[in-house]
């Protein structure tokens, strides 16, 4: 199952029904932003494994 914006935002509406919507479209683009880049499999132990040593 692949998780879209509206499931996020849906989700974030029965979370937080008091929050503005402004806030809750803004929570639920975070919450995809974040979902994707774990889909590309950028962790930040894989960036820092990448940064070359100093001797």
């Amino acid at each position: 199952m692949v998780i879209q914006y509206t499931d996020l935002l849906v989700l974030g509406q029965m979370m937080i029904p008091h929050m503005r919507v402004t806030r809750q479209r803004n929570l639920a683009l975070a919450a995809l932003g974040i979902l994707k880049v774990r889909e590309a499999h950028l962790t930040i132990s894989e960036i820092a494994r990448a940064i070359p040593k100093q001797a």
